[in-house]
């Protein structure tokens, strides 16, 4: 049965209290702070707040930072509870009215339980490795280039040549992929015509993502990724990335460029349910 509790939504100028609560622990709680900062970052670029939604319970986001943070279809979910019982309570409360994913979470015996709980199906469930790469190994980095090539930002006319070559693309995903190329910093690889041939995308909680050439067995990702890497070392930031866990050739470019592989974090998806 769901919780008889009401959740409530945080204003933005709440958010950078929200943040500053995880300053502690990184990489474990390293995730959520680039979260709640992209969405800070965001209402400054666009001059009002994005159209993303926090959920807490009234007593818990100030002492535990427990939060869900909802993202088109795309949910976040965050505590400094170690007892999870707060996450649980507020995901027993939150309203499941459609279909979500619940994207890179530590969680997911909590988010399954929840699930048969409230007796809702999955139709998704995913695990992937979390690799993590400290700013000062990054910045170390010598990306050699081939003759004629160079590296730069992604711009929005190339969402459609990105969401055709992602194997997880929905209806929606080239308008997510679109935003992302708007609001965050990407890396590309291009050619001596200017064509894209590889590229990374940095999503809405920070993690590296989406990384892909166009041709392979040519250096390209190796190139993309470090760097990206580079470029976020620069802006003091460490990177971080999920790789689906039967993803055996991207674990060990991770593993091979220095990333450590930190734990199994989940991607599951409910059919459309309510509570």
């Amino acid at each position: 049965m769901a919780t008889d509790q009401e959740l409530i939504t945080l204003a933005p100028n709440d958010w950078a209290h929200l943040r500053d609560l995880y300053q502690r622990d990184w990489p474990q709680y390293e995730v959520a702070y680039e979260t709640v900062q992209n969405y800070i970052d965001w209402a400054h670029q666009l001059n009002h707040p994005p159209e993303v939604t926090f959920y807490t319970l009234p007593e818990s986001w100030r002492k535990d930072g427990t939060v869900i943070i909802v993202s088109g279809t795309y949910i976040f979910i965050y505590t400094l509870d170690e007892t999870l019982d707060t996450l649980r309570r507020t995901l027993l409360a939150f309203k499941w009215n459609q279909s979500y994913l619940v994207a890179m979470t530590y969680y997911r015996a909590l988010v399954l339980e929840v699930y048969n709980t409230l007796r809702l199906q999955k139709v998704l469930d995913i695990p992937n490795m979390f690799y993590y790469l400290n700013r000062k190994k990054a910045a170390q980095f010598t990306v050699e280039l081939p003759d004629g090539f160079t590296t730069g930002r992604i711009f929005p006319e190339h969402a459609t040549l990105i969401n055709d070559r992602w194997r997880f693309k929905s209806s929606n995903s080239e308008a997510t992929i679109k935003r992302l190329l708007q609001l965050n910093y990407s890396m590309g690889l291009y050619d001596p015509q200017g064509q894209l041939v590889g590229w990374c995308l940095r999503g809405e909680n920070g993690a590296v993502q989406m990384l892909d050439v166009e041709t392979k067995r040519k250096g390209y990702g190796t190139i993309v990724l470090k760097a990206f890497a580079k470029y976020l070392a620069a802006k003091k930031l460490n990177t971080f990335a999920c790789v689906v866990s039967l993803n055996e050739p991207s674990k060990a470019l991770f593993l091979k460029l220095g990333f450590a592989e930190i734990c199994e974090v989940g991607y599951l998806m409910n059919a459309v349910g309510s509570t």
